[in-house]
């Protein structure tokens, strides 16, 4: 049986008693790629396509669901299914949604109303987020600079198993990373507010100026948070991607 293709994605999967093995053959088929080597119980079949055309295989996930003999080649290397098809059980939750063009955006649910265009993202807007921690602080006067690359590296990490999802789209990502100000100071911009750190511990603390109620008094802060809605409301009008009208 020849290697696998080197560029693209290989789903290979074996003869089985399954009662889905003939819809599994009958999705496969329909793949111009599909390929049959050996015979009977012993054969293995093959199809293949390129990273573009992931949604093409959605019928034949759907009946290859819970094989355990089922193997998927990324650029020619045996790959864990997850890293190619993590996304597969959210992609469909999207497209039998209610409105699967809000989906990936939270669908009005605070608890997981997000920029990225994605849920499982894992930066909510809400200040507990490590999106607002993602910086420091420059000095005892309350300077703050958002760390970008930091920012990525956090979704990056978190959409890791997500990256195939015809539903992602990295170039919005970057669009709203991009809307974030180099650096803020609460002190001096009443759309900001500090993000007080309950302990003096930890990296990048410092002891920063802050005036309360007229008095000034000094407090160690772990980011910064937009106050009120005026920052997040401001992004959408700067992306080329429309976004639902729930995000404000």
């Amino acid at each position: 049986m020849p290697a696998a293709n080197s560029v693209g994605i290989t789903i290979e999967f074996p003869f089985t008693t399954a009662g889905s093995f003939d819809f599994a053959i009958a999705a496969a088929q329909k793949f111009p790629s599909f390929a049959q080597y050996g015979k009977d119980k012993k054969a293995i079949y093959r199809v293949h396509f390129f990273e573009d055309e992931i949604e093409k295989s959605r019928e034949l996930l759907e009946q290859l669901k819970g094989w355990r003999k089922r193997t998927v080649y990324l650029n020619g290397e045996k790959v864990p299914w997850d890293n190619v098809f993590g996304y597969s059980w959210c992609y469909n939750q999207k497209l039998a949604s209610f409105k699967p063009e809000h989906y990936c955006f939270g669908n009005d649910n605070s608890w997981e109303l997000n920029l990225w265009g994605c849920i499982r993202a894992n930066l909510p807007l809400n200040e507990n987020s490590e999106l607002w921690s993602s910086g420091q602080c420059l000095n005892t006067s309350g300077d703050w600079e958002f760390d970008k690359d930091r920012i990525r590296h956090l979704l990056g990490n978190n959409l890791h198993t997500l990256k195939f999802c015809p539903a992602l789209n990295v170039n919005h990502i970057e669009e709203v990373i991009s809307c974030f100000p180099q650096g803020v100071n609460p002190n001096k911009d009443i759309d900001w507010k500090f993000v007080r750190s309950y302990s003096e511990s930890g990296l990048n603390l410092l002891p920063v100026k802050v005036e309360k109620f007229g008095y000034e008094s000094i407090d160690y802060m772990k980011g910064v948070a937009p106050n009120g809605g005026s920052f997040i409301e401001k992004i959408p009008k700067q992306l080329s991607r429309k976004l639902p009208d729930f995000i404000k």
